[in-house]
């Protein structure tokens, strides 16, 4: 049997496979792509073009120039399929031209390559050019490249494979269907993208007589049988009928044959294909010395491939098979006729097509006794096989040597690769340690700075109390002072003496002095009862007045404990001693809000030459001073006084002490 059978079933599946991106370049092109290929696959070409044309008018209509040459892309591969020869050399031609005076994009480079993988197949079906088939494939790969689509990739390679096979070169078909099968398992493309790639090992190994590799891969494809499409089933049943056939399992081979003429039958649109097993069986049929079903068979099949579908390299192989039928009836005189149009013609051959010519005609010289001629054809038939069988012997070593240094670089590979595992492993365990190491540390430093930072604040609070403890000390005796003196002049008066309300007095202020703030209520309770004391020893009575500004609840409101009372008795002492006797004393204490604060004014007279805070020590003044900047350490709103001279109600000058104490104030000292 021919191995010409082979030699076409590259081209028909890259056409459908290859045109699945996900490119939002390509977003009109892979709109309706996708269903055309379903439909090829299903091989409905009548409604593969009726899609085309639809999608053409669409493009024309959007004029988008990449979008029509797009679907033209597709109609060149419909007339491939429909075996349209004249109509797809006019679209690639087309094609071409446009994409040469364009500048490249991703969907431009898509267009190109399948532009080169239809031109490849136009050279494997319709005209037998092997070089000009490896040429075109190369250059697909070369526009497919830089597309980073794995199943585009995948593709390339394996139609480049299938041509090297085509031509001979089985050590590089095996390189790059490997290569194709392997960027597919590493994308992990779908079935539909491996089974071809299956199909075409196996025939590979097949044409190198490697029956136990060709059988694991023929049964590897074997397994999506039920869910291959038309074209994969066409190939198998093709490919693997021809495998039997090379072993010379005649019957399993006519098995499948037959499987596959039945599967085709059902599908007019494949007429090419169904022609092309035709003459497979009629190959089978020879063989077996079934004339009468070989010459209804060759009939068919002369007449389709000279006069619909006109292919020179498979028309020698009919011319073969008609020498075969010839011989087998004993018509010598037809096979001396044809042998001598062969030699005068002179055509061109594939290798296989040579071997069984001169197989045939050794065969035929020695069964009519032409001996001379007949050891000649020989001759020439030995060296012939003995080339062919060495140069398979060859190609054999050379896939065993590939695949040999293939496993061993795998194996290298691997061994590396665990090795690198277990350093990578290694270095996550180091990196984890010393991650936990580290974080323990920060967490050790930070603890020990918080400790520090909370002792230096705890010794920091420390002193702010000793500090205002002190000041506190200081108010006291400087309070005690300022009364008991006021007692002794009452004493060398004359006067009774109030001691006993000194000592509640001073009860209820060793009550307040302790606390660092104490409420406007408990201040004013505590200045009325010194304003009471103070006023027994005037000898006119004190004007003592108190106004709080509605809303305002004395309960709630916070104010440093003794300021208030500091500026009462600064009243007294430096206001209310400038005054001659009789002049009336006027002490006003108001309670207001102004701008966020709680204003406490406390004002007195005054004489008008009376000189501001005539106290040679000032020490009331200093306590407050020293008191608010204790507490309005570190406090983002403040408490502050102001005293300045004024002008009373009723037109006596006088001076004004006011405290600012912010709404929110916060009186915690260590906050």
């Amino acid at each position: 049997m021919s191995r010409f059978r082979l030699t076409v079933y590259i081209l028909m599946i890259l056409t459908v496979i290859g045109c699945r991106r996900n490119d939002r370049q390509t977003s009109l092109y892979e709109s309706f792509g996708q269903e055309v290929a379903d439909v090829l696959e299903r091989g409905h070409i009548d409604s593969a073009m009726m899609i085309i044309e639809t999608h053409k008018r669409m493009a024309l209509e959007a004029q988008d120039s990449d979008a029509f040459y797009g679907v033209l892309t597709q109609q060149a591969i419909a007339s491939y399929y429909g075996g349209r020869q004249t109509e797809l050399l006019r679209e690639l031609d087309s094609i071409d031209r446009y994409l040469a005076r364009v500048p490249r994009t991703p969907l431009r480079s898509l267009l190109q390559g399948k532009v080169h993988s239809s031109r490849a197949g136009y050279y494997t079906r319709f005209t037998y050019n092997p070089d000009s088939n490896i040429y075109y494939y190369k250059q697909a790969i070369k526009e497919f490249s830089g597309l980073k689509d794995p199943a585009t990739q995948s593709d390339a390679y394996f139609n480049l494979a299938g041509a090297y096979r085509n031509n001979g070169n089985y050590d590089l078909s095996a390189h790059w269907f490997g290569r194709a099968i392997q960027v597919a398992d590493s994308a992990g493309l779908s079935d539909r993208y491996r089974v071809p790639q299956y199909i075409g090992l196996a025939s590979n190994y097949t044409e190198l007589l490697d029956f136990d590799q060709s059988r694991q891969w023929w049964d590897r494809a074997a397994e999506y049988l039920p869910a291959m499409s038309a074209d994969d089933r066409f190939h198998y049943l093709n490919n693997r009928g021809h495998d039997y056939f090379v072993q010379k399992k005649y019957p399993e081979s006519l098995r499948l044959f037959l499987q596959l003429d039945s599967f085709l039958m059902d599908r007019p649109e494949l007429e090419w294909e169904r022609n092309f097993c035709r003459a497979n069986l009629t190959d089978l049929y020879l063989h077996l010395g079934l004339d009468a079903k070989a010459d209804s068979l060759l009939g068919l099949t002369e007449d389709y491939f000279t006069n619909v579908q006109p292919s020179e390299y498979v028309q020698e192989h009919l011319r073969t098979q008609r020498l075969q039928l010839e011989n087998m009836r004993g018509h010598y005189g037809n096979v001396s006729a044809m042998l001598a149009d062969w030699k005068s013609r002179r055509n061109s051959l594939r290798p296989e097509q040579v071997h069984e010519r001169l197989e045939f005609v050794r065969d035929y010289y020695a069964a009519t006794g032409q001996w001379q001629k007949a050891l000649d054809a020989m001759t020439q038939y030995t060296q012939y096989e003995d080339s062919i069988r060495n140069y398979a012997l060859r190609m054999s070593a050379s896939e065993r040597q590939m695949r040999f240094e293939r496993d061993s670089r795998l194996m290298t590979m691997s061994k590396d690769l665990e090795m690198h595992k277990k350093l990578l492993t290694r270095d996550y365990v180091v990196g984890a340690v010393s991650l936990v190491v580290i974080v323990l540390l920060v967490i050790v430093i930070v603890q020990m700075r918080h400790a520090a930072r909370h002792r230096e604040e705890r010794m920091l609070h420390r002193i702010m109390d000793l500090r205002l403890e002190a000041l506190r000390a200081r108010i006291n005796p400087h309070f005690i002072y300022n009364i008991l003196n006021h007692e002794i002049a009452r004493r060398e008066q004359g006067l009774p003496s109030h001691l006993d309300a000194l000592v509640r007095l001073l009860r209820r202020q060793s009550v307040i002095v302790s606390e660092v703030y104490v409420s406007l209520a408990e201040d004013l309770n505590f200045v009325d009862d010194y304003v009471s004391l103070e006023s027994d020893r005037t000898s006119v009575p004190v004007s003592y007045n108190k106004s709080i500004a509605d809303g305002i609840d004395p309960d709630r409101v916070f104010l440093p404990s003794m300021v208030l009372m500091i500026f009462v008795e600064n009243a007294f002492k430096h206001g209310f001693a400038s005054l001659p006797e009789s002049e009336p004393r006027i002490l006003d204490i108001n309670v207001r809000r102004d701008d966020g604060n709680y204003v406490i004014d406390v004002l007195n007279n005054t004489a008008p030459d009376a000189m501001p805070c005539c106290d040679s020590t000032r020490q009331g003044l200093k306590i407050v001073a020293n008191l608010l900047q204790i507490i309005n350490e570190k406090k983002r709103v403040q408490i502050r006084f102001d005293i300045q001279p004024c002008t009373l109600d009723n037109g006596l000058p006088g001076y004004r002490a006011s405290l600012f104490i912010p709404t929110d104030f916060n009186f915690n000292i260590h906050g």
